[in-house]
């Protein structure tokens, strides 16, 4: 069967005829068998991957978009609606700034692009508050980090003017946890940086 494409700039119509129903339908039967083999194999008694998947799943999430469970999530999502079970493995899994970085592929912002997913699915508002809970979280620490080269800089040139930069960016809004931290790790305390980064809870 021939197909026939059109002059279009839109991107759509570019089959025409019956050729194009059985494109669509060969790409609907591949999404769905996909789909079907992802929820056969989902581990759903792990803590650590929700699917056997890229080894670096391990080092840095479980819920990342490009190695951990919302990347398949947002496909099974967009094939039908997700199993119970899925979902609350999802929401038993901890989220917090401590755990995850910022970011679309690694971190918050795709794993609240994918809340914001089961949300419209749904229309449950939780997920909608667990986005932006998430996108919070990643900007917040995307703010940090950006704006931590600033003061890096100034204090590779000039190391006294640490607690007075840290009390300003203190008065800021920058919490006091991090002043802390920063503050034990310039005096050569690692452990007790690590003790006030286990107290804080975001």
């Amino acid at each position: 069967m021939a197909i026939t494409l059109e002059q279009r700039g839109d991107g759509r119509g570019l089959m025409t005829g019956p050729a194009r129903a059985e494109v669509l339908a060969a790409v609907r039967g591949a999404l769905e068998s996909t789909a079907r083999h992802t929820l056969d194999s989902a581990g759903v008694t792990r803590r650590d991957s929700l699917w056997t998947a890229d080894p670096r799943v391990l080092l840095t999430n479980p819920l990342s978009v490009a190695y951990g469970a919302c990347g398949p999530m947002l496909l099974l999502n967009r094939v039908g609606p997700l199993p119970e079970v899925l979902v609350k493995w999802l929401l038993t899994q901890p989220l917090s700034v401590r755990s995850y970085l910022p970011g679309l592929y690694l971190g918050l912002a795709g794993i609240a692009l994918f809340l914001l997913n089961l949300y419209a699915a749904t229309g449950d508002a939780h997920f909608a508050e667990l986005a932006v809970r998430g996108l919070d979280f990643d900007f917040a620490a995307g703010m940090v980090l950006c704006d931590a080269l600033v003061p890096v800089s100034y204090l590779a040139l000039n190391p006294p003017a640490l607690p007075f930069v840290l009390a300003e960016l203190t008065s800021l809004g920058l919490p006091p946890q991090v002043r802390d931290v920063i503050s034990a790790l310039r005096q050569g305390s690692p452990g007790e940086a690590s003790a006030i980064l286990a107290r804080w809870q975001v």
